[in-house]
């Protein structure tokens, strides 16, 4: 039998095959599954969603719904203060948008539902990099279908670039790697459908299947020395819990904003959907051959891949032999504002859950499902922070994302955010059952934004509400200031 089949015939990730470090000194004559794909970048120019037939796996196609013909889409690299100009059109036979995820754009720009762009249609995406060097990422978010266009493969990083990031000595080129993880739930067919059953649209699509870059079974062969992953969570509703199968600790450099102050070393992190985080792992240990395993540890209770907190082996690192980079990691990173005084909490976001849907839906917030033609009677002002707490009151977590804005977390359950990945700015926070948190936020546009659960099938079932941002008094609004009419 051969390893991954063995692993995957064990669980993978049950407590007894990953809880325990695997033995990292394993040469291999030849390196079983599949090479890890990275995006090509893209070029410029037009970005088309279409169905193609994409070779998944080796020697056969699958039916894929992508953004730039390739699953995940092209990696877009842009730098702070530049335009980004896209050409987009809309080859589907349904509806579509292009949401940039963290960035700082104006609400016209968004990829809102309500600007959802027409089969055979398109629309020119063009907009002012305003956010910090990160990794961000472009998807899908037309009105309940976002969670299985997402699913279907349309999905990219967008990484921004500037003077801060570049003057450090971390890797890169072909030592800075982009990983976007997702799980498919596949069944033994090789098929990308969606068809969610009760308990899925309840609970959130996981997938008995780990996907690297559309790349199922994957490797990557790696140098002896420093590398740097850029990992974006772009499952559904999967939450990770990542480490590495020998125990090896890395550096947390950065979350979903950008670089954070300082590396934080740990042995594990949590990342939950649209969460992004920066890591340096050192392979210099590792010899030619020899292997060690991001996973997912388990955590729960889950005995099924179908379940949340159930382990899993996302890829594995196999090294060359070959010598890297092999300078240390940078002792500072970048200039984070201390948060300093806030003041009172200025809305509150209450998270409800019902296992038994009411009136069709089954999550809602501050009692709401989501309505395309309304947004909330509170209004912020462009350029005053405030302060939001989100509330979960339900044992099932939530992942959740604010769009148009880079927030920072205060607190959560009133003691002082400590892990490193609520140390930076962040767009999207996760909430696990009966807890809550404190963000203080503030936007850069006047116009009409979302707040929602990226649980996509939490969002499309209507955990999601409308907000509007308007200018101070005395002050014009941004000509893309919606009025009732225009939200119609």
């Amino acid at each position: 039998m051969k390893r991954r089949d063995f692993l995957r015939a064990a669980g993978i990730g049950a407590a007894t095959a990953i809880a325990s470090p695997l033995l990292r000194a394993r040469s291999t004559a030849t390196i079983e599954g599949n090479r890890l794909r990275i995006p090509r970048e893209w070029t410029g120019g037009g970005l088309e969603a279409a169905v193609t037939q994409t070779e998944v796996w080796p020697g056969e196609t699958t039916e894929l719904f992508t953004l730039g013909g390739i699953w995940p889409g092209p990696t877009i690299r842009v730098r702070r203060g530049g335009t980004l100009d896209v050409a987009f059109t809309n080859r589907l036979a349904e509806p579509t948008t292009i949401h940039w995820h963290g960035l700082i754009v104006p609400p016209a720009m968004d990829g809102h539902p309500k600007d959802a762009v027409a089969p055979e249609g398109s629309f020119r995406y063009t907009f002012d990099v305003a956010n910090r060097a990160g990794t961000y990422w472009y998807h899908p978010h037309p009105h309940e279908r976002t969670a299985a266009q997402t699913y279907r493969g349309m999905a990219g990083l967008l990484i921004v670039e500037d003077d801060e990031e570049q003057a450090l000595d971390l890797p890169r080129g072909v030592l800075d790697i982009p990983l976007v993880i997702q799980d498919r739930y596949l069944n033994g067919a090789r098929t990308l459908d969606y068809a969610p059953t009760s308990s899925q649209r309840l609970n959130g699509m996981l997938g008995d299947t780990v996907f690297v870059n559309g790349t199922p079974d994957a490797y990557h062969e790696v140098d002896a020395g420093l590398h740097r992953l850029r990992v974006l969570n772009g499952g559904n509703a999967r939450i990770l819990r990542l480490a590495f199968s020998d125990g090896r600790r890395f550096s947390i450099i950065g979350t979903d904003g950008g670089l954070l102050d300082r590396p934080y070393e740990v042995s594990e992190t949590y990342l939950a959907p649209a969460e992004r985080v920066e890591l340096l792992v050192d392979f210099s240990d590792l010899g030619a051959a020899e292997e060690s395993a991001l996973v997912s540890l388990p955590f729960g209770t889950a005995t099924v891949p179908e379940q949340q907190g159930y382990g899993l082996t996302v890829l594995r690192f196999v090294g060359t032999g070959a010598s890297g980079h092999t300078r240390p990691a940078p002792a500072t990173l970048a200039s984070l504002p201390p948060l300093g005084a806030v003041g009172e909490v200025a809305h509150t976001f209450m998270l409800d859950t019902s296992p038994i849907p009411r009136e069709g839906h089954h999550h809602r917030i501050n009692g709401k499902v989501f309505e395309m033609d309304s947004f909330e009677s509170w209004r912020l002002t462009v350029g005053r922070p405030e302060v939001w707490e989100i509330v979960n009151n339900h044992t099932m977590p939530h992942p959740m994302h604010v769009h148009g804005t880079q927030f920072r977390i205060i607190d959560r359950d009133g003691a002082p955010a400590s892990d490193p990945r609520d140390r930076g700015w962040k767009d999207t926070v996760q909430l696990d059952g009966l807890t809550s948190v404190r963000v203080l936020v503030s936007f850069d546009h006047t116009g009409l934004y979302l707040i929602h659960c990226h649980n996509l099938e939490h969002e499309d079932d209507g955990m999601m509400l409308n907000f509007l941002v308007e200018a101070p008094t005395g002050v014009d609004a941004d000509a893309n200031l919606p009025t009732e009419m225009d939200l119609r």
